[in-house]
């Protein structure tokens, strides 16, 4: 999503809420749905999600984020920033990231982080980021599927992706804990 397209969105919710005289509950969708289920095309969007409900906190009471997924672990970590950002709406995400990454995955925790990372840019920014104005309102335009697996989902890139799983198995034993959720992922 572009700064107009956001600064819009967060626009029209304290609109609401000035018109309203109180704060609003939202529902949102973030991530795949409609048009944007693009099954194995990994969407996870922690930072994203945080900015979003922390920009919109002075004008809400209540919020729910549906996000149907085809592979839970997309959304694990962004439900878990949720949650937290929910409790607590001056929660340091990048923090809050560290400290995930380094107890989910140990000594892997920096090539996982730079994949995870990779992943959000990829979604935010070249998959979900274009926003089309129609009829009924605005609609994401995904990319072609020549696009997502030509340019977006280069061969560079999955093998970027396959050197960062190889890179974090090697700096955690082979039968640990933190090679299994690696294997995982």
């Amino acid at each position: 999503m572009d700064a107009a397209d956001f600064d819009r969105q967060i626009g029209e919710i304290r609109a609401w809420a000035e018109k309203l005289e109180h704060k609003v509950w939202i529902w949102t969708y973030p991530n795949k749905y409609g048009h944007m289920q693009l099954p194995d095309i990994p969407n996870g969007t922690p930072r994203a999600w945080a900015k979003y409900y922390k920009d919109v906190a002075p004008w809400i009471f209540g919020v729910y984020a549906e996000s149907e997924n085809d592979r839970f672990l997309n959304n694990a970590l962004c439900y878990y920033v949720f949650g937290k950002v929910c409790w607590n709406v001056n929660t340091d995400v990048d923090a809050l990231l560290e400290e995930f990454h380094r107890l989910m995955f140990g000594a892997a925790a920096k090539p996982m982080s730079a994949l995870f990372d990779e992943i959000e840019r990829k979604w935010v920014d070249e998959v979900a980021g274009r926003l089309v104005d129609t009829d009924l309102g605005p609609v994401r335009q995904p990319p072609s599927p020549y696009a997502l697996f030509t340019r977006i989902y280069s061969p560079e890139t999955l093998a970027r992706w396959d050197a960062y799983f190889k890179e974090a198995m090697s700096l955690v034993p082979h039968d640990s804990i933190e090679a299994r959720r690696i294997a995982l992922y």
